[in-house]
């Protein structure tokens, strides 16, 4: 499979009338609470895009690992990093005094992703 043109990685792939395109995978990260619709909204416009795919928390399921650790390297295999800024903080990985959504940003930051962070 060749690197996708936008980010020189390899990755999925999908074919749309013959043609074969990368899939984009996007990541959309926020707290839930009061947030539902944003969330679905913004799911709803990426996956309406061709080769774009959303990921995000509500496809999780359930792990027998570390939330924080996991959520972390589904940022790191994303290609775009959207953030959903509300008036509540959410909550923290056990241990941990920064919330899921903050540490999702700054592994965003530090591995330098395209960030979209929209304000509700």
């Amino acid at each position: 499979m060749s690197p996708c043109p936008i980010t020189g990685r390899a990755g999925c792939r999908y074919n749309l009338l013959g043609l074969s395109m990368p899939v984009r995978i996007v990541f959309v990260s926020s707290v839930c609470k009061n947030l539902e619709q944003h969330r679905e909204a913004v799911c709803e416009a990426i996956e309406g895009l061709d080769g774009y795919r959303c990921d995000r928390m509500e496809r999780f399921g359930s792990r027998d690992s570390d939330p924080a650790t996991f959520c972390l390297q589904r940022v790191a295999a994303c290609d775009v990093f959207v953030g959903i800024v509300g008036p509540d903080y959410g909550s923290c990985p056990p241990g941990r005094e920064e919330s899921f959504t903050r540490l999702e940003f700054e592994a965003a930051k530090d591995s330098q992703k395209p960030r979209l962070v929209f304000l509700t």
